[in-house]
Parts: structure tokens; C-alpha cells; sequence
């Protein structure tokens, strides 16, 4: 994205949890997964950031969200 500098998203998808005790299984498989794919692209030295494209466009003042059917 022009004006935001380089970086890379990363999304772990979990599927619908059942049991609470299963849930945290799969959180927890997921947080190990996420953290294999951040070592093996080497991107475990980098800061991690929170948020969307749209969070980081706002933040530069380039962006505003406008919900459907508000224009």
C-alpha cells in the first residue's frame, strides 16, 4: 500500500470452537502454527502490528470509512 511502508499480513483462521476445553486446544495450536510461519519467513525480529489497511490508512489521515448506503 503507497504511503505505508513495506509489511506483511498474517491471518490464522480457527475454525468454530466446540468444547471450551477443546477451544483452548485450538488456540493454542493455532498460536504455535502462527509462530512456526513468522520463524520460517524470518519475520520473528520484526515489530508486530495490530489492525487493517483501513486502520493504518485512517492513522495517515488518507482514509475514511463511509458504511454502504451512507453516501
Amino acid at each position: 500500500m503507497a504511503g505505508l511502508g513495506a509489511f506483511v499480513e498474517l491471518k490464522t483462521v480457527l475454525p468454530t470452537p466446540g468444547k471450551p476445553l477443546a477451544s483452548a486446544k485450538i488456540q493454542a495450536a493455532a498460536t504455535a502454527e502462527h509462530g512456526e510461519v513468522i520463524a520460517l519467513l524470518e519475520l520473528d525480529g520484526l515489530p508486530p502490528l495490530s489492525g487493517s489497511y483501513c486502520d493504518l490508512l485512517a492513522e495517515k489521515g488518507r482514509w475514511e470509512y463511509e458504511p454502504p448506503g451512507a453516501g
